[in-house]
C-alpha cells in the first residue's frame, strides 16, 4: 500500500504500530493483553490513539502529506504497559513476564523515528501518554460506578 501512496503526492498516509487506546475497547491492544497470563516484553513503538488521534484534522489542514510514523516517541515494553495499568488503573491484576530470544523477535518489535512528525506537534512521550489514558480510564471507570 505504501509504494502505491508514494506515488500521490496529495496523499497522507498513517504509521499506525500496536495502538492503545484508553477506552478499553475490547479489541484494543491493553485489553489483549489482560487476557493472557503470560506476557513477552519486547521495546516497540505504540500509537497511544488518545494522544495521537486528535491531531489528524490538523495534519490534514495544514496540508501534510506524505508517509508519517504515527506513534508516539520512546519504546516501551507489553510488561511496562501493564505495570502501569496495574499502578494505575487495577492493582489485583496479575500476569507473568515471559523471556523472549532476541533472534525470535519479529521485525514489528522496533523504535519507529517520529522525528517528521514531531516537527509539526508536540507528542508525549508514549510512557506519558499510556499513564494519561489509564487515567482518563480510570476517571471513567470511578465516574460510572
Amino acid at each position: 500500500l505504501e509504494d502505491l501512496v508514494k506515488s500521490y503526492p496529495n496523499v497522507l498516509s498513517l504509521r499506525i504500530a500496536f495502538p492503545i487506546d484508553g477506552h478499553m475497547h475490547p479489541r484494543s491492544l491493553v485489553a489483549k493483553l489482560l487476557k493472557y497470563p503470560k506476557i513477552t516484553s519486547t521495546p516497540t513503538s505504540y500509537t497511544v490513539m488518545d494522544s495521537l488521534f486528535p491531531l489528524i484534522t490538523s495534519m490534514a489542514e495544514k496540508g501534510l502529506v506524505g508517509i508519517y510514523n504515527f506513534t508516539n516517541p520512546g519504546v516501551t515494553t507489553n510488561g511496562d504497559i501493564l505495570r502501569m495499568y496495574k499502578k494505575i488503573v487495577d492493582p489485583t491484576h496479575t500476569w507473568e513476564d515471559v523471556e523472549t530470544p532476541q533472534s525470535s523477535v519479529p521485525r514489528a518489535y522496533s523504535e519507529l523515528n517520529v522525528s517528521k512528525l514531531s516537527k509539526h506537534f508536540k507528542v508525549p512521550s508514549v510512557t506519558k501518554a499510556i499513564a494519561l489514558a489509564f487515567e482518563s480510564a480510570k476517571k471513567r471507570d470511578e465516574a460510572a460506578c
